[in-house]
Order: C-alpha cells, then structure tokens, then sequence
C-alpha cells in the first residue's frame, strides 16, 4: 500500500510540475532492459512482453520520461489483460519513420469502450477500481513536451493499441 501510495504521489507531482525534459539524442536499446525490470512485477504469470524493434534506433528524448511513458503503456496493456486466463501478451514495436521513431503497444485485453476512448488521457478519468486516471494524461503531457503525438486504437473483444509518434532527431 505503501509503494503505491508512493507512486500515486510521484505521479501527481510529475503531472502537476511539468518539468521541461532534459533531452538530448539516446539509445534505445538499453533502455529495454530497464523498461523489462520495471514492468516485471505487473506481468500475470504466462503473460509474455515481446519486442519487435529496430536495433541501433536513436531518439531525441530525457531518458527517463521515455522510460516512464514505455512503463505506463506498458503496464496498463498488461492490466487491460488481468481477465485472461494465460497472462496474454504485449507487443512494444519500434521503428523509425522519416524523422520519428514510432512506437506501438498492442495488447490483447478486452479493448476499450468508444464512449471511453475520448476521455482516456483527461486527468482523473479511469474505468478501473484501483485506477487514478493519472497515468495516461502524464504519458500524453511528456510524449506532447517531446515534440511527440499519441493515439489509441480499441475494438472490444479485440484488444488496444497505443501509437507514439516521437522526434528522432532534435527538434528543429
């Protein structure tokens, strides 16, 4: 409860201050590491987080914004899962188009109701009981102060999938 607490908090704070990010041009790939431990313990057993992306791909971006908006979506893919008797899985796609690097998080959960798509990155909103509604307004408020763009497409029965459009280059 604690911990939890402890990152309601966390959240709230960074959503409330806005903090311009400390971005310069990373690597993608140990991120990857990081991004797998931080998401373990939200994985139901048999659930499978599976990568499709390019190796050696580079991006404008504060490393750990990145970080924490690969986690929320992440995450949330695998909560849109909790149902699912064999864990599900999780794709994280990432790829490089033109000057940005497009990242996608399909999962293969229940999808999201239409009338619940547009309200989904409004602060506080949430359709789940242990929920805050503040994950996915501060994902959308870092990948927007990145020069990025975020989308999501849901059918239910069919899963969801997260689209984030990310400057790979400094913005010019």
């Amino acid at each position: 409860a604690a911990r939890h607490a402890a990152a309601l908090v966390a959240q709230l704070m960074s959503f409330g201050r806005k903090k311009t990010p400390a971005a310069q041009v990373i690597a993608l790939d140990p991120l990857l590491g990081d991004l797998e431990r931080l998401v373990a313990p939200h994985v139901k057993q048999g659930g499978r987080l599976v990568f499709d992306v390019d190796k050696g791909l580079t991006l404008w971006a504060d490393a750990a914004q990145l970080v924490q908006v690969l986690v929320n979506l992440v995450t949330n893919a695998f909560q849109a899962m909790a149902g699912a008797r064999e864990g599900g899985v999780v794709v994280l796609r990432a790829h490089r188009k033109g000057d940005q690097v497009v990242f996608e998080v399909i999962d293969t959960g229940e999808g999201i109701a239409a009338e619940n798509l547009e309200r989904l990155f409004d602060p506080f909103f949430t359709t789940r009981k242990d929920g805050h509604g503040i994950g996915l307004a501060l994902v959308q408020q870092l990948v927007t102060q990145h020069g990025g763009d975020i989308k999501v497409s849901s059918t239910v029965g069919d899963g969801t999938t997260f689209r984030v459009w990310w400057p790979a280059e400094v913005p010019g």
